[in-house]
């Protein structure tokens, strides 16, 4: 499926992309997707209102990619490939979004020789508006998991998901895993066993919703459980709501997202002839709890300092983006997305974080959240959170 369109032409590839139909609706109904299901499959073949919805949302978005080589963004948006995939659909979400918002966009604009620059290297976007001119590198950050564990971890995932509670559902994240697999009738007891506990401590009066994280052993593999209460009235079509891979039990989000800015950073140089901003599509663990990871990587790692005369104070190391010692202004700004869930009829809108060392003009460029640092201390000023891509 991945070479599907590998013979055609970039004219024809082009034709089929304006035509809003790159992805027509499926003719099968027995379909069964699987939490192993590549994606690109799921957009071929899925039936369900979320995958015509994404149908939609990404055969909206290919009408949209005005660039001049198509078929780079083709094979990388059909294949099985979990990365190449994710990027190519990073890029459309950027460039739709980009045009919602009243940008001008040019993709690839230095390889295009568009500034007399005779650098191969370009970033993916320049966009303008009012008169504001930016350059935008698009990035994601991903895992891959062993293929074996990845295999046993689907295995779980795809039962579990076969469960129903009426009053719970759960998120689940392995810590510790082996090359065999556990006995899943007995992790589905373990769950059931804690979330009747957790009955008895909400019907006693506690007001808690969700549940502190439950460790559960089985046959060598450790998992982490959290629970949340499903509120009278409301129906979940899944038993798992969260989940993580067997990469998440070292969490290396701070260090995953300042090593990738630095990369990026330090892949043009000091001569890009505008504003330059990273785009990052996190899928971080941390993501969507809090922002601490974040702080780290671009002001530095949190640290206590234990004085002589007993007292505490806290600091940061100096390992940050921009608290590394030096005023370095080659990065104006980041745009932060923790994940995306594609196919949802809104979808959430990064945070834009800015650098303490520019000026406060970009900040009217995004109507979303930003963030900006003086010092410090920090100031989150609140925007809009989600956007609808077919509007």
């Amino acid at each position: 499926m991945a070479n599907k369109y590998q013979n055609l032409s970039s004219d024809e590839l082009r034709a089929r992309m304006m035509s809003g139909s790159f992805f027509p609706e499926p003719s099968e109904s027995d379909f069964n997707v699987t939490s192993a299901t590549p994606v690109i499959a799921i957009l071929h073949y899925g039936v369900d209102e979320r995958h015509t919805s994404a149908r939609k949302q990404l055969n909206r978005w290919l009408v949209q990619w005005n660039c001049a080589d198509v078929k780079d963004i083709v094979m990388r948006l059909t294949s099985e490939r979990e990365q190449h995939h994710e990027s190519a659909l990073w890029e459309l979400y950027l460039n739709s979004l980009f045009i919602h918002l009243g940008f001008s966009v040019i993709h690839e604009p230095l390889s295009l020789n568009t500034f007399g620059n005779e650098k191969a290297a370009s970033p993916d976007f320049l966009i303008e508006k009012d008169g504001a001119l930016l350059l935008v590198e698009a990035v994601t950050i991903s895992r891959t998991p062993k293929e074996t564990d990845k295999k046993i971890w689907t295995d779980i995932l795809d039962y579990l998901q076969k469960q129903r509670r009426a009053d719970f559902w759960i998120g689940i994240n392995p810590t510790t895993s082996t090359t065999s697999p556990p006995r899943k009738t007995e992790i589905l007891a373990q769950i059931n066993s804690y979330l009747d506990s957790c009955d008895s401590i909400i019907d006693s009066g506690d007001e808690q919703w969700t549940l502190d994280y439950f460790p559960i052993c089985v046959d060598g593999w450790e998992f982490e459980l959290r629970a949340q209460r499903i509120s009278e009235g409301t129906t979940f079509d899944s038993f798992v709501g969260m989940w993580g891979n067997l990469d998440t039990g070292v969490i290396t989000d701070t260090s995953d997202l300042r090593s990738q800015i630095m990369f990026k950073r330090s892949k043009y140089g000091k001569e890009l002839p505008h504003n330059f901003v990273i785009a990052v599509l996190e899928n971080s663990f941390m993501g969507g709890i809090d922002d601490f990871h974040r702080f780290g990587a671009l002001f530095g790692e949190a640290q206590v300092h234990f004085h002589d005369d007993g007292s505490v104070t806290n600091g940061r190391k100096a390992n940050g983006i921009w608290n590394n010692g030096k005023i370095d202004t080659r990065l104006s700004g980041l745009l932060l997305l923790a994940g995306m869930r594609f196919g949802a009829d809104e979808l959430p809108l990064p945070e834009f974080w800015i650098n303490p060392y520019m000026n406060d003009s970009l900040q009217n460029l995004f109507p979303f959240t930003f963030w900006r640092a003086d010092g410090d201390s920090y100031s989150k000023t609140l925007g809009l959170k989600s956007w609808n891509p077919l509007s």
